[in-house]
């Protein structure tokens, strides 16, 4: 979708933001059963968003994020990954995070300085930006949660095509 905006399907209720030229956006769609729990909804940009949601008086603030691919320039990532830095950073302490999307990194199999935030099940070998995913992660006391499960690895490929995957 281009631009930015809310719109109702199907009884969800998707928070969207992106360019005019639909290059690249976000969004965060929330269910039926929690939509009228929104509080906050903040569009930093076309690559990163969130929502805060009070639910039975527990605030969380869901991120939805879509990283630089690893073609483009390092001022851009840069510029992302502090970007993305003020957002956590603005949400307390005790308050619930969740952070989802696209960081377009590998944090990989080794957890060798990441123990703790870090449970072996990533992908491959740990990347640049893997490493950015895990500075960041570090920085705010976060877990990377979903590297804590074994998976297949056509759970962990978001893209494949002749013979190629990430």
């Amino acid at each position: 979708m281009k631009g930015s905006g809310a719109v109702d399907i199907n009884g969800y209720r998707l928070w969207f933001s992106g360019s005019r030229i639909a290059r690249n956006g976000v969004g965060i769609i929330i269910g039926p059963a929690y939509k009228d729990y929104v509080v906050d909804i903040s569009r930093c940009s076309d690559r990163i968003m969130s929502v805060k949601l009070i639910i039975q008086e527990v605030t969380y603030t869901v991120i939805s994020a879509y990283a630089p691919h690893v073609g483009l320039g390092e001022v851009e990532k840069r510029h992302f990954w502090e970007s993305l830095d003020e957002v956590v950073r603005r949400c307390p302490t005790d308050q619930r995070l969740i952070i989802g999307g696209d960081l377009n990194g590998h944090v990989g199999t080794e957890v060798e300085g990441y123990a703790g935030i870090h449970g072996r099940f990533g992908y491959r070998i740990r990347n640049e930006e893997g490493r950015s995913i895990l500075d960041l992660v570090i920085a705010h006391n976060l877990v990377v949660t979903n590297s804590f499960f074994r998976k297949t690895d056509a759970q962990l490929e978001t893209f494949h095509s002749e013979g190629h995957s990430t």
